[in-house]
């Protein structure tokens, strides 16, 4: 069964550019987006992973969990930890105990922190748990009955001078040997890994394996699923996102890390680190899915945005290496309500943004557009 971007090429006057292959072995997808691209099942871009045949997800990407998001979850052990999301209070501050003002407003979507004595060096800090209704809402399991899965933990050490980007590629594994180099943080298996919908839930219990303690943040994590016998990955769909609440197109391409607890924004360094960190095979083609809700902007600012989204990108993936092709899918949703404004400026506003892309695709061949209005 075809995504539903794939059938959208079907409406020729709701598609724009190349078409782009529909997701296939040896491929990521990497959403950029607003709440209406959140990694839930009821979200669009979700779904469309939901309409492969089972099995062709084969790795994903997510963050530390929370209310809107899935499909990872992590519990710390002790009770005083902070959550850092967009809908908290103090937004995306970072080092609350401090009060350093110090933020990380990459919308990884949930950042865990926490404060882990030396005397705790060998104990667990928490549990980390793949959530079976995230997998079951697509009426699909992970991994398939007979595979494992690895994983590497995303983390953060402020106080070892790590400000800005998620650089650390601590790994978790379901192996008696680990596949990547020795991790720092290992994980304990506290039920068999099996298919989620028809088995044990699996966990990870995280232990300070560096014995350092310290400030430590957990930013998600990205789990894949191996052969049980050879340990090699079984290539399929690499599905992952960067999305969080009330973010606009200006933030993705901005090229600036956010000063304030309520910016949202970020620096092309701090998403080469998540990307890089979160890479499985650096050959794979790269599709950024980029998906957000209408604003009510002028064309031309519309246009600059967008130019700046893709060169961003790609300046992303050639700076860290990346060998596969790279495209750029704007996804622009169906409904075409902008919050606050009157009813009949809604088709204006959707206007100006096809406008706007027609323009940019005029002058960048690695930029596709699809508009959900035909389905």
């Amino acid at each position: 069964m075809l995504p539903l971007y794939a059938l959208s090429f079907a409406c020729s006057d709701s598609s724009l550019g190349p078409a782009i292959p529909d997701p296939h072995p040896g491929q990521r997808i990497v959403v950029l987006g607003d709440s209406v691209a959140f990694a839930l099942p009821a979200r669009v871009p979700t779904a469309m992973m939901g309409l492969l045949d089972d099995g062709s997800v084969t790795a994903f990407t997510g963050n530390a969990g929370g209310p809107n998001s899935a499909p990872i979850k992590f519990t710390p052990e002790q009770s005083d930890f902070w959550s850092v999301r967009a809908q908290e209070p103090t937004g995306y501050a970072i080092e609350q105990d401090i009060g350093l003002g110090t933020v990380f407003t990459l919308p990884v979507g949930r950042i865990v922190e926490m404060n882990i004595e030396a005397t705790q060096a060998s104990s667990a800090i928490g549990e980390l748990q793949f959530r079976s209704g995230w997998w079951s809402g697509w009426g699909r399991s992970f991994p398939q009955p007979g595979n494992r899965t690895a994983g590497r933990l995303h983390t953060r050490r402020p106080t070892a001078g790590d400000q800005e980007c998620i650089s650390t590629a601590n790994n978790i594994s379901a192996l008696s040997a680990p596949l990547l180099p020795p991790p720092s943080f290992v994980g304990q298996i506290s039920s068999p890994f099996q298919g989620v919908v028809d088995g044990p839930v699996p966990k990870f219990n995280l232990i300070d394996a560096i014995g350092e303690g310290g400030r430590l943040q957990i930013a998600g994590g990205t789990f894949w699923e191996i052969h049980a016998e050879s340990h090699e990955w079984l290539p399929g769909v690499h599905f992952s996102s960067l999305a969080d609440s009330s973010w606009s197109f200006q933030g993705f391409g901005a090229d600036q890390a956010g000063v304030s607890e309520f910016d949202k924004t970020y620096s092309l360094a701090q998403l080469q680190a998540w990307l890089e960190t979160s890479t499985i095979d650096p050959t794979l083609d790269l599709t950024f899915m980029i998906h957000l809700a209408s604003e009510p902007r002028e064309v031309e600012e519309l246009v600059e945005s967008f130019l700046a989204i893709v060169d961003q990108n790609l300046s992303a993936a050639a700076n860290i290496g990346l060998t596969g092709t790279v495209r750029n899918l704007f996804l622009f949703p169906a409904r075409r309500r902008v919050v606050n404004d009157p009813q009949e400026l809604e088709p204006g506003h959707f206007a100006n943004h096809w406008e706007a892309i027609s323009k940019v695709i005029a002058v960048r061949n690695n930029v596709s557009a699809v508009s959900l209005q035909c389905l």
